[in-house]
C-alpha cells in the first residue's frame, strides 16, 4: 500500500469451500505468521528486502466497500471463485515472491 520495501509475501492456504469470512480469517493467520517470521529475520539481521512492483495488483479501500461490491463478491463466490483459485494452485517461487 505504501510502496515501501517488501520483506516477504505469503499465500493463505484456502479450502475450495471457504466463504468470505474463512478467506479473511485464513489471510489474517497467514499474515500474522509471516509478520512474526520477518520480524525475527529483521532482528537477527538476516532479512532481505526487495522492491515492490507498483505496476501489479490493485489497491482496495474501505470506501470502495458497498452493498453492490458485497453482492458481486457473493455472486463470485457462488460461481466458484475460491474453488477455481484453489484448483489453479498458483504456487510461489523459491524467493517467496508470488509466481503470478
Amino acid at each position: 500500500i505504501d510502496g515501501g520495501a517488501i520483506y516477504g509475501t505469503v499465500r493463505a492456504s484456502l479450502e475450495a469451500s471457504d466463504g468470505v469470512g474463512a478467506v479473511f480469517g485464513r489471510c489474517v493467520v497467514a499474515g500474522a505468521e509471516l509478520y512474526r517470521s520477518v520480524l525475527s529475520d529483521v532482528l537477527d539481521g538476516s532479512a532481505t528486502p526487495y522492491s515492490q512492483d507498483l505496476r501489479t495488483g490493485r489497491e482496495y479501500r474501505a470506501a470502495m466497500r458497498s452493498w453492490r461490491a458485497e453482492l458481486r463478491v457473493e455472486v463470485a463466490l457462488r460461481r466458484g471463485l475460491v474453488r477455481d483459485f484453489v484448483a489453479a494452485g498458483q504456487p510461489f517461487d523459491a524467493s517467496g515472491r508470488s509466481g503470478d
